[in-house]
């Protein structure tokens, strides 16, 4: 009896602890199932935040960003909670029943830095930087005091802050470096003074070719870019732009066409003939009037003893003597566009163009008799007979080498010579010129030229130092965009730019976040197009040509496409669009924008020369992006994919 009672019991006590041990493998299961789970929530969770992220950066003017989050990367603000309702919808499913799932994901600042690895610093709140997103998913068993099961996911990320756009106000300079900085000019040569110099301004003169800037459509003036050609920053350095009939409006106005009365002694210096007839026209004066016409004019040729033929007399012998440059009469630039009232706001132009830019027309001097100064002399019929005959347009042209033949015009030339060189300073020249004296302006008032103040660009080196336009190097000279460490991606031809989703051919959709640096030329739009452009960011190339072989499209008005040659030219071979800035600068000051067909082109173009002899011939329309001049910043962030630190960590309670 006692033996089966000791049998029982031990029985029982191995059916309990066979029970226990049962019971505490289960839950040694359930709990490593459960840490599983979490696990799995906390990953998902934080990947969703992530993507959360990525969307809400992608830009302010994409669908699907986030102003808040765009503006919490910018401003480094404090933590910031994301939600994650996809993980949190799923992750309830596998809970049993009445247990409380809690997801909470939240970004937080580690480090920033404002400048690059040298110490130079980037434009206000630009810089690179870590964040880490942090992950805790929180399973609560029911009931008061139930059991807390923890899983926390921390995972290190870096980014970037660059500007897009850089507040500039036309009516001020710039003070220090911002990378994006040229995009302040609608057209921007770095080295037009030397390249006009060297073309007898046949750069931006021609004969087949013109640019015409028309900034008509952009009401608020805030909001114009800016013209440059350099390096024309002072009184002794300057290029100028012949005008025509379309650009007349810049010319200045004259009081009075009569810029000089001459008497009877000075009228027999200039005509020596008359001296047998001085006592019959002791009153006799004569008149020197001016007019300003196009340097450009188309004239009549058949006219004779007109004001037009003297003018065209005047060309003809001004052009004779005139050497390099001066021969050229070639139509210009037109800068300004070609509206008369655009043209005739001198406000426009003060906004506008920068440095030493100046207009050049033709000062045409003509010489007439006053027969009314000796009405009351009454001279004997055959003395009014010569004075008709004199009684013509006399063009006032310099002394020509060799000199004239016909008496007449070499006595002539030679008193107007003297009679000018007696003039006091103050007076207006008396011999007719192709006047390059006053600014590229409206508004003023001649015959002198007012003393105007040169608009003087400020320009910074990435260590912001100020610089003229065609200092190089490329951390002490003139560089857009020459801070390396902004750059997002750097690839090595445009094939993994189709890897990266950057190209999708498929839409010909170039998807633009940030600066993407390439190591060799590309062809946009070859094969056809439109290419259309969504987001906003920089395309350089290294080395080698940029080709746009069909017009570039923006999918939204505010989209920004900048395309940079660093060590090449681009060339612009169609017809079609481009809503693109282009830019071509390097440190040999020869980097080109080519237009080979008529170009049209709707952002900016910065170059270090115009190279015009190479354009196609014809007109070619520069029209200014406005979402390129504004009074804030326009930020990107990029988010790099690459988890730089990860932790993961369990708790009950």
């Amino acid at each position: 009896m006692i033996l089966a009672i000791i049998v029982v019991e031990l029985l029982l006590i191995y059916a309990f602890w066979n029970s226990n041990i049962a019971r505490h493998a289960q839950y040694r299961t359930f709990k490593s199932e459960r840490g599983l789970l979490l696990k799995q929530i906390a990953f998902s969770a934080s990947d969703e935040a992530f993507c959360r992220l990525l969307q809400g950066t992608a830009g302010t003017h994409i669908s699907g960003s986030d102003q808040t989050l765009f503006n919490w990367f910018i401003n480094r603000e404090t933590s910031r909670s994301i939600d994650t309702p996809l993980t949190t919808s799923w992750a309830k499913s596998y809970l049993r029943f009445s247990e409380l799932l809690v997801i909470t994901a939240s970004v937080k600042h580690k480090i920033f830095r404002g400048n690059d690895r040298k110490k130079n610093l980037f434009y206000p709140k630009e810089g690179l930087g870590t964040f880490f997103l942090e992950t805790i998913v929180k399973v609560i068993a029911p009931g008061t005091g139930g059991e807390e099961t923890t899983c926390t996911l921390t995972r290190y990320y870096d980014y970037k802050v660059i500007s897009q756009v850089t507040p500039r106000s036309n009516t001020s300079q710039r003070t220090f470096y911002a990378h994006n900085f040229t995009l302040d000019y609608a057209l921007l040569i770095r080295n037009a003074f030397a390249e006009a110099n060297s073309t007898n301004a046949s750069s931006l003169n021609n004969s087949g070719v013109k640019m015409i800037i028309d900034q008509t459509a952009i009401n608020v003036k805030e909001r114009r870019g800016k013209v440059y050609l350099g390096d024309t920053a002072n009184n002794n350095s300057y290029v100028f732009l012949n005008t025509t009939e379309l650009t007349k409006p810049l010319h200045p106005s004259i009081p009075s066409q009569e810029i000089r009365r001459v008497n009877l002694d000075e009228c027999i210096e200039l005509f020596p003939q008359l001296e047998m007839y001085k006592d019959d026209i002791q009153n006799l004066q004569g008149i020197f009037e001016l007019r300003y016409e196009p340097a450009e004019k188309v004239i009549n040729t058949t006219a004779t003893e007109s004001i037009e033929f003297a003018e065209r007399i005047a060309r003809q012998e001004v052009l004779k003597c005139a050497v390099a440059s001066g021969t050229n009469v070639f139509p210009g630039f037109e800068i300004l566009g070609r509206d008369h009232g655009f043209l005739q706001n001198p406000g426009n132009a003060n906004e506008i163009v920068e440095g030493n830019v100046r207009q050049r027309f033709f000062s045409f001097v003509n010489f007439v008799f006053d027969l009314d100064s000796i009405q009351q002399n009454q001279p004997p019929p055959d003395v009014l007979e010569e004075l008709k005959r004199l009684m013509v347009n006399h063009p006032s042209v310099p002394m020509t080498s060799p000199p004239p033949k016909d008496s007449l015009l070499y006595n002539f030339a030679q008193g107007v010579e003297a009679l000018n060189n007696r003039r006091t300073q103050n007076d207006p020249e008396l011999i007719s010129k192709f006047n390059s004296d006053f600014l590229y302006s409206s508004g003023m008032t001649g015959p002198s030229a007012p003393a105007q103040a040169i608009v003087t660009p400020n320009f910074f080196n990435i260590g912001n130092m100020q610089i003229s336009s065609i200092l190089s190097g490329p951390e002490t000279g003139f560089q857009p965009y020459g801070h390396s460490d902004l750059v997002f991606h750097k690839i090595y031809d445009w094939s993994e730019a189709i890897k990266l989703g950057i190209y999708i051919p498929q839409q010909k959709l170039i998807k633009l976040h940030g600066i993407v640096s390439i190591k060799n030329g590309f062809n946009l739009g070859e094969g056809g197009g439109p290419v259309l452009i969504e987001g906003q960011g920089v395309l350089i190339c290294q080395n080698g040509n940029i080709i746009i072989s069909s017009g570039i499209s923006k999918v939204n008005s505010d989209d920004i496409c900048v395309l940079v040659a660093r060590n090449g030219n681009v060339e612009v071979n169609t017809k079609e669009t481009i809503e693109a800035s282009l830019i071509a600068v390097n440190d040999n000051l020869n980097g080109a924008v080519v237009p080979l067909q008529n170009m049209k082109l709707k952002g900016a173009l910065i170059a270090d020369i115009l190279e015009t002899n190479r354009w196609a011939p014809g007109e070619h329309f520069l029209y200014y992006d406005k979402v390129l001049k504004r009074n804030d910043t326009i930020f990107q962030i990029n988010i790099s994919p690459v988890i730089t630190f990860e932790r993961l960590t369990e708790s009950e309670s």
